[in-house]
């Protein structure tokens, strides 16, 4: 999770606000491959979270979950359209 200032998706030269959710394909791939390069565009203050943690998360809340594994299935179809 981004907090402030801001990161760039190095292949697509994009530009991420505070806010943004990152590495969360990571999180699910079965080697925690990711997909993108991410590099700080600024100083930025981002927090983490290991698999075990976002299963435990999952559990507790499934909805979290839910909304997770939306945002991972809109990233792969908007990489999937732009190669």
């Amino acid at each position: 999770y981004l907090d402030s200032g801001s990161l760039r998706l190095v292949e697509y030269d994009e530009l991420l606000p505070p806010g943004s959710l990152v590495g969360e394909i990571g999180l699910f791939a079965p080697d925690n491959r990711r997909t993108l390069s991410l590099e700080a565009a600024t100083d930025c203050v981002v927090y983490s979270l290991s698999a075990e943690e976002m299963a435990l998360l999952y559990y507790q809340n499934p909805k979290l979950g839910f909304h997770v594994m939306r945002l991972i299935v809109a990233r792969l179809m908007r990489d999937t359209a732009r190669h």
